[in-house]
């Protein structure tokens, strides 16, 4: 994986194989240590920060995530 927020693509192949990830940032499938954050078609759709910071002198931007293992939903077809 990545140390820093990045996106991938997922691309739909099938009953039987379903949505399959594919992470260009590291070359490589994307696999359980890829965490959706948000699901969208451009960046503008699922930006990590949206709003204007004013502040004087230096600031630091710190992001985390807690993760708490869920059962992934069977695979659903895209839409028509």
């Amino acid at each position: 994986g990545s140390d820093a927020t990045h996106a991938w693509a997922e691309v739909w192949c099938g009953e039987d194989l379903g949505w399959i990830g594919l992470d260009p940032t590291n070359g490589i499938a994307a696999g359980n240590d890829h965490i959706i954050l948000a699901i969208g078609r451009d960046y503008a759709d699922v930006a990590p920060v949206d709003g204007v910071i004013v502040a004087s002198g230096e600031h630091l931007l710190a992001v985390g995530v807690d993760v708490v293992p869920v059962e992934r939903p069977h695979a659903v077809a895209p839409a028509s």
